[in-house]
């Protein structure tokens, strides 16, 4: 017992002088914080209470700007959510001890719109307002900055003589231009910009190495401007180096390789990685896909560049290519109701690695009261060169009536360019099928037909984004015919 007398005494001081020390440490906090001016009095209890404030603000024409209210009252929102209230203190007390940061927070939110000499008036609440509003804002906008000049500097590799023109390219994308109204969301928008479209090509690893909004007074006037300088530092040019797969379970590795056309030694472009991406998500191998550059390959030293070095040798990276893949087996059941067929139900049937080498195996059974069908897809995955082979059989009996109607037909299908080389494509799919039907009423045939019908599909994509299109267009086109003297009954196109 007298061991713990010492910890017994401490916690009974502390107790008792407990308002007290709360009150010490707040004002320490206050003297080391961001407002050193700030005064704590001494109260017997402190609160925690939410404050709120009115905002007025008005433009150069005497007119009202809610928009700049939201904005204002937003910025003081982390202030005045949870400030400490000392017991018995007024709101004119914590007026005084806050309005300072309220101006300050005020005129910084401000300046995020280029509100640069905005005059901003922080009086006491009138009385018979809400009892937790601390104070009544006006504010008198002014003339918003305006952006003097831009200076876009490049370091790295891009400095090269050999990307004059790609930087030429990149500074016409440059948004605030002069003579344009400065803003934070403007500047932050042009800086992100100008730093996607460099990370997009040739340059994976360039940064923003430097950036400064210098605000000045111009003319007698005292018209605010600002003048722009951003450095964006390249980093050496990247070159796609071999696949790296992983995540690959049953599938042999060669079969990325046929759905790939990226070649090793070509210039990196970010555009052609997500065309892989593309191809993989939409094969019926993969339920997900990521395509990138093995960059932590590379010492993070030779990511960056100093200011008088320029990296020339451009550095080939290994392309990470990482994959779920999907089930092998997909099997599915569904039932329904036609007025002109029936009751039905059908069964589909998927095998994604026939053979072990990655076929495809697709068959359906439909059974309808007045109409079956099935049928039997076997497809081989992608070639080297962009092409893709499909045979099939299809079987359909339907009962018109009295009239019994038999068709089979097996087909041949070649697409082209089936793993989308390109993010705006054109896809060609040229096919032969042969179709037999058989005419029946009450057992005894009526009548025969055949066809052997060649067709070519079309597909043409003009697109913004492979994976996330937003603008663009498809167009689909077909065209199929057969001829007497190539064995149908028949000539016909359509």
């Amino acid at each position: 017992m007298r061991d713990a007398y010492p910890f017994t005494m401490v916690h009974g001081l502390i107790k008792q002088y407990k308002t007290s020390i709360m009150v010490f440490l707040m004002a320490c906090l206050s003297v080391v914080g961001p407002d050193a001016t700030a005064v704590v009095p001494k109260h017997d209890e402190l609160t925690v209470l939410p404050l709120s404030v009115g905002v007025a603000v008005q433009n150069d024409a005497g007119e009202p700007e809610p928009t700049t209210v939201v904005l204002l009252q937003q910025a003081l929102t982390p202030l005045l959510a949870a400030q400490w209230l000392l017991d018995n203190e007024s709101m004119v007390e914590v007026h005084e001890r806050l309005k300072d940061r309220i101006k300050r927070t005020a005129e910084e939110a401000l300046g995020t719109l280029g509100y640069f000499s905005a005059e901003v008036l922080v009086a006491p609440p009138d009385a018979g307002r809400d009892a937790r509003q601390v104070a009544d804002i006006a504010v008198k906008l002014g003339q918003k900055a305006v952006v003097r000049k831009v200076d876009v500097q490049f370091m790295g590799a891009i400095a090269s003589d050999d990307f004059a023109a790609f930087r030429e390219r990149l500074t016409s994308e440059w948004e605030l231009q002069p003579e344009t109204h400065f803003s934070q969301a403007d500047w932050q928008r042009s800086k992100d910009k100008l730093l996607t479209l460099l990370m997009s090509e040739y340059f994976a690893s360039a940064q923003i190495e430097y950036s400064q909004a210098l605000v000045a007074n111009e003319g007698a006037g005292h018209v605010r401007v600002v003048d722009l300088t951003i450095r964006y530092d390249s980093g050496p040019a990247y070159r796609l180096g071999p696949l790296q797969v992983q995540g690959l379970q049953r599938y042999r590795p060669d079969l990325i390789a046929r759905m790939s056309n990226l070649l090793e030694g070509e210039p990196y472009r970010q555009e052609r990685l997500l065309q892989l991406q593309s191809s993989l998500q939409q094969s019926v191998y993969f339920a997900s896909a990521d395509v990138r550059l093995m960059l932590d390959s590379i010492p993070a030293e030779m990511q960056v560049s100093s200011m008088d070095a320029q990296q020339h040798e451009a550095l080939t990276v290994p392309v990470l290519v990482k994959v779920t893949e999907s089930d092998r087996h997909r099997l599915s059941f569904g039932a329904g109701y036609s007025s002109n067929t029936g009751f039905r139900t059908e069964g589909t049937y998927q095998f994604h690695n026939l053979f072990e080498r990655a076929y495809a195996l697709s068959s359906g059974l439909r059974l309808e009261q007045r109409r079956q069908s099935a049928f039997v897809d076997l497809t081989r995955p992608p070639s080297p060169s962009g092409t893709m082979d499909a045979i099939g059989i299809a079987l359909d009996h339907q009962r018109l009536d009295s009239l019994d109607v038999e068709r089979s037909a097996v087909g041949l299908v070649r697409r082209f360019n089936a793993t989308e080389r390109d993010v705006n494509w054109g896809k060609l799919a040229l096919g032969v099928y042969y179709q037999l039907e058989d005419r029946f009423s009450q057992g005894r045939l009526l009548g025969n037909s055949n066809a052997l019908v060649f067709s070519a599909d079309l597909q043409h994509r003009n697109v913004n984004d492979p994976l996330n299109p937003k603008r663009g267009y498809t167009v689909d086109t077909r065209l199929a015919g057969a001829s007497q003297a190539l064995g149908s009954q028949q000539n016909f196109i359509h």
